[in-house]
């Protein structure tokens, strides 16, 4: 097995674990009622080759979390156990949560469809719904709800890309470049294709981070930031307290 297919199966373990323990006894005993707040996700949208992969993973270790890039969900979408095994995992009181965000861009001919973003659709869905998660790429920032995901553009400088391709790839400059633009343009008519959004649009994302700025640990500790301040911004919404019956004399 090669060692990128056991770094793979690594992620995949720790994922399911992390499924596994939100069924967990204690989590599920868990109170949970209108003042309990949603668990929150973080999704990046990259660049090609602008370090996104990279700065999920250094983000996930800091959170605790388990990260989620391409490779993992390709393999969870096209597997029907896992997809299984990952539904069974998310809470009754969430379920609902999953069916509102997949039919929220689903139209009749992509609900009768058995390609392979409805069913990456219900995965990014259920793994919202139990939060507490890092997703790279995807389309998922431009999916899930903005109530419950802080969502991240990372960019960076185009020589700085073409250069980390070059090097990976060993191969020439003007053919990194011309690569590079390929890469970018597939990602953005995938997620224009099946979720309606240009990528590009800076305006949809909560936080835009250039990596030719900083280093990935500050990235993730800049996002962390971020996710901090998100959390403390929402409101918990009580249900007022009915009136006490007026006394006296009629």
């Amino acid at each position: 097995m090669s060692t990128q297919l056991q770094r793979v199966d690594q992620r995949l373990l720790l994922s399911r674990s992390a499924w596994r323990k939100y069924r967990s006894p204690e989590v599920l005993d868990s109170p949970a009622d209108e003042t309990t707040p949603p668990a929150w996700s973080i999704a990046l949208s990259r660049e090609a080759y602008a370090l996104g992969s990279e700065i999920g993973a250094a983000l996930a270790k800091r959170l605790g979390w388990p990260v989620y890039d391409k490779e993992i969900l390709e393999l969870i979408s096209k597997d029907a156990n896992l997809q299984a095994e990952l539904s069974e995992s998310v809470d009754e009181r969430d379920r609902s949560v999953v069916e509102e965000i997949f039919s929220s861009l689903m139209g009749p001919y992509e609900m009768s469809s058995a390609g392979y973003a409805v069913h990456l659709k219900r995965v990014l869905a259920a793994l919202s719904a139990i939060g507490g998660c890092v997703i790279v790429g995807r389309g998922a920032a431009a999916y899930l709800p903005a109530g419950r995901t802080l969502r991240v553009r990372i960019v960076g400088d185009r020589a700085d890309c073409v250069a980390r391709y070059a090097a990976e790839h060993g191969v020439s400059k003007l053919l990194a470049e011309q690569r590079i633009d390929e890469l970018n343009a597939d990602r953005k008519r995938f997620v224009a294709n099946h979720f309606h959004q240009d990528v590009t649009n800076l305006h949809q994302f909560d936080l835009a981070l250039n990596s030719s700025r900083f280093t990935c640990d500050q990235c993730a500790e800049l996002i962390e930031v971020a996710l901090g301040f998100k959390q403390a911004d929402v409101k918990l919404v009580k249900k007022p307290q009915a009136k006490p019956a007026l006394s006296g004399k009629s």
